[in-house]
């Protein structure tokens, strides 16, 4: 999942160069509000999650910038409201040069669901 809003990358950039604080926050969200919807759509509703087996949270960073757990609480701040607190498990963070279309975070979002 990506940060793209009708079909574009809402955000580009690094962090730790061209994004600011309160963008990097909403990167994080707006790449989480894809893994939903996409769910809802595929599943046909939400009520089927059981729980996130495991959010992967991709950060593209530059020179000195160590403050991704906070950008990643963008992302898993959505799955506990969506999901329940109690439904999240390992949250895994890693920072990297780059990501694809230059967007600034990438999620790998497992889902454990009831058939």
């Amino acid at each position: 999942m990506l940060p793209i809003v009708n079909h574009q990358p809402k955000y580009l950039g690094r962090l730790g160069a061209e994004l600011d604080t309160k963008t990097r926050f909403d990167a994080a969200r707006t790449a989480a509000l894809s893994a939903p919807a996409a769910t809802r759509q595929y599943l046909g509703a939400l009520d089927r999650v059981r729980q996130v087996v495991r959010l992967g949270i991709f950060i593209a960073t530059h020179g000195n910038f160590f403050d991704q757990p906070a950008v990643a609480d963008g992302a898993s701040d959505l799955f506990r409201d969506v999901f329940g607190a109690e439904n999240l498990a390992v949250k895994l963070i890693i920072a990297v040069a780059s990501l694809p279309l230059e967007v600034p975070i990438g999620l790998e979002v497992i889902l454990e669901v009831d058939e």
